[in-house]
């Protein structure tokens, strides 16, 4: 009896393993159809509070609806002006960054070899050259092309979301007699996660715009896009604020050198380490109950399965696995497992 109940959980347990990972390779292979829909998602969230608030000052659902997404459409247009302006630029002046790289890079490599530090120029600029820097300039490109095609298909979707979002909740309630303890925390879910998104674009926000004045205070070209890209970097818990703070050393020692961009690295790792690194994981803890672990760790785990979009609503899609996981005895475990802090199961 106890070796069959042992060869029972067994075969559960790889029977939940191959699911698992059936579920995961069929998630990365519909990429394309999932990223769209998430991103649909994540503007729906961003649209809800601002739908209920036009809601309660008598504003019909229709036209709350319209205003949100014409909110949404002058968003992207300047989104859309910022990097065509920045693409024009960088493509004009592609070559006059090369020749100012190459003059940055044999200045240190100078400064080393008075100290008798002997270093090769080739070291540093063997993979620095026109073709190497239009190949990357283009294939951002492309991507950008690629995202602008699945706007308007984005925005339909937010537009029906919204239109449903107020439905939501009674559908729920006929579905199922007791929803509180059909899906433990569903509740608490539906209420932080706008608080958490909200809290994150204003986070961004902030931190983009510091970002984007701190580089014009020297003069760095395109402050605007880089603050821009910080922006988007933001909604990466943890990595996105070491990326955002390469590309803006790698841009200050490209136009600046190196004394001017030490001084622009220090002045950034001090604001963002206040906010990335006091701030916000407080206020992310105790609006989700995440640890730092599990944050870090879905950052790598979405990133891969989904990509860049991934890696933005890494957060969001690891608290809906999480409530999935306790909405189930035999998975609450888990769930438990991602809390911040211990817990009793």
């Amino acid at each position: 009896m106890k070796e069959q109940t042992i060869f029972k959980s067994g075969t559960n347990f790889l029977v939940v393993g191959a699911l698992l990972v059936i579920i995961i390779g069929g998630i990365y292979l519909a990429q394309a159809v999932l990223m769209p829909f998430l991103i649909s998602i994540f503007l729906s969230i961003l649209g809800v509070p601002i739908l209920r608030r036009l809601s309660k000052r008598g504003v019909p659902l229709g036209l709350g609806v319209l205003i949100v997404i014409s909110g949404f459409i002058l968003i992207l247009a300047l989104i859309g002006l910022i990097i065509g302006n920045f693409t024009d630029s960088l493509l004009t002046s592609l070559p006059v960054y090369q020749d100012r790289l190459h003059q940055n890079i044999n200045s240190i490599v100078e400064f080393l070899g008075s100290k008798g530090i002997k270093v090769s120029e080739d070291t540093f600029t063997k993979s620095i050259n026109a073709e190497n820097m239009t190949a990357l300039a283009t294939g951002f490109l492309g991507s950008i092309g690629s995202l602008v095609s699945s706007i308007v298909v984005i925005l339909l979707m937010v537009s029906f979301i919204l239109m449903e979002a107020s439905t939501f909740p009674s559908k729920i309630r006929a579905a199922v007699e007791s929803p509180r303890a059909a899906f433990p925390g569903f509740s608490k879910f539906m209420q932080e996660m706008p608080r958490f998104m909200i809290f994150q674009t204003i986070y961004g926000l902030v931190t983009g715009i510091i970002t984007s004045i701190w580089l014009a205070l020297f003069g760095v070209d395109f402050a605007i896009m880089i603050g821009l890209i910080t922006f988007f970097l933001c909604y990466i818990p943890n990595i996105g604020s070491a990326i955002a703070l390469v590309l803006t050393v790698a841009v200050s020692f490209i136009q600046l050198g190196p004394a001017q961009t030490g001084i622009v690295a220090l002045g950034y790792l001090f604001f963002t380490f206040v906010l990335g690194s006091i701030v916000q994981p407080r206020l992310m803890g105790k609006m989700l109950g995440l640890s730092t672990l599990v944050i870090f760790l879905s950052v790598i785990f979405w990133g891969n399965l989904l990509g860049p979009v991934g890696a933005m609503l890494c957060v969001p899609l690891t608290m809906a696995l999480k409530f999935g996981l306790e909405s189930n005895e035999n998975t609450r475990w888990i769930g438990v497992l991602l809390e911040r802090g211990s817990k009793r199961v």
